[in-house]
């Protein structure tokens, strides 16, 4: 009886230590997007001490899903002291915009940008 006691409870914690390590390799790798083969994912990097040069990139990414039929699943955020994903995805300028679509990357641009050109570059990388 002692011997199916210990295989149970052997068996249980295995389980439970599997379950925990893959529901936290977001945390352990750094990776943000989901990876749902067609979900359309925007990660957008930060730096709160030049949120100006942001600004283009909120109004280009709305403007873009309301007049351009584009959508996405997800809009992170990432601060420009959260090293983890800052790593993972070798941002290297601020702000940064990536879009994926499952696990490809569509698009990276990074660095101040000019409306009209950021609103057709989000375009054409979703669209094509």
């Amino acid at each position: 009886m002692k011997t199916h006691h210990l295989l149970f409870v052997v068996l249980f914690s295995a389980i439970i230590l599997v379950f925990i390590l893959t529901s936290t390799s977001f945390l352990t790798t750094g990776k943000s997007h989901s990876i749902g083969h067609d979900d359309i994912t925007l990660i957008l990097f930060s730096d709160t001490d030049e949120l100006s040069k942001e600004r283009t990139y909120y109004r280009a990414i709305q403007y873009s899903q309301e007049n351009e039929a584009f959508s996405f699943q997800e809009l992170i955020f990432k601060e420009s002291t959260d090293m983890r994903p800052i790593s993972y995805y070798n941002i290297e300028h601020f702000p940064s915009l990536l879009i994926y679509k499952g696990e490809e990357e569509l698009l990276r641009i990074s660095g101040k940008q000019e409306f009209e050109q950021l609103v057709l570059t989000i375009t054409n990388a979703v669209t094509n």
